[in-house]
């Protein structure tokens, strides 16, 4: 009787050490994957930035001085010798376009530690279980479409030619499109509320 009852106890703590390991790996995922979000509206923003006729803001400036600062700590070599003899436009190699790649990895890193330590100072209370349970796979799910989307309406009047876009952001193909993921988000969830999936 005891046996059984302390092999019930052991199976009983496997069960929630699986469980505690599954939800701190949820934890992570999530937290990368809004960090990614984040990370991919700002380099939208950055290159929406440099590829208007006129600079609206230093954002492009700030980038790419952290990328020559870290190419210089690597001592990497940010730019080629000039020559005349090309005239053609030459694409950096891939040496110093280090510095970018690790600029953009390092942030989308920090921004992901901040996340995640920011849903572990709140994970044991109750309001977190049912919203994370509820809202996290949705969160996750509609993120970088939202951030996306809010790049694109901050720059939506920086573009080159004045009639490559429709005049209005709320006409904007990709806001209509994120309305109907979210509309038929929303079907679905009424769907799978009203069916009961039997145990």
């Amino acid at each position: 009787m005891e046996e059984s009852k302390r092999d019930i106890d052991q199976e009983q703590g496997v069960l929630h050490r699986k469980r505690n390991g599954i939800l701190t790996w949820q934890q992570i995922l999530f937290s990368v994957n809004i960090a990614c979000a984040v990370g991919f509206a700002l380099l939208v923003y950055i290159s929406k930035n440099q590829g208007s006729w006129t600079s609206k803001n230093d954002s492009t400036y700030f980038f790419l001085r952290s990328a020559y600062r870290i190419n210089d700590l690597l001592r990497l070599n940010s730019t080629g010798a000039i020559s005349t003899r090309e005239v053609a436009r030459k694409f950096p190699s891939q040496l110093s376009q280090a510095g970018d790649e690790l600029l953009v990895l390092g942030t989308v890193f920090c921004l992901a530690a901040l996340i995640l330590l920011l849903v572990r100072l709140v994970a044991a209370s109750r309001l977190y279980r049912e919203s994370f349970r509820r809202a996290g796979g949705a969160m996750a799910l509609l993120a970088a479409p939202a951030c996306y989307l809010y790049a694109s309406k901050l720059t939506w009047s920086w573009a080159g030619e004045p009639h490559s876009h429709p005049s209005s952001f709320w006409q904007s193909s990709p806001l209509i499109l994120f309305v109907a993921e979210v509309s038929c988000l929303g079907i679905f969830r009424g769907i799978y509320r009203k069916r009961s999936i039997p145990a």
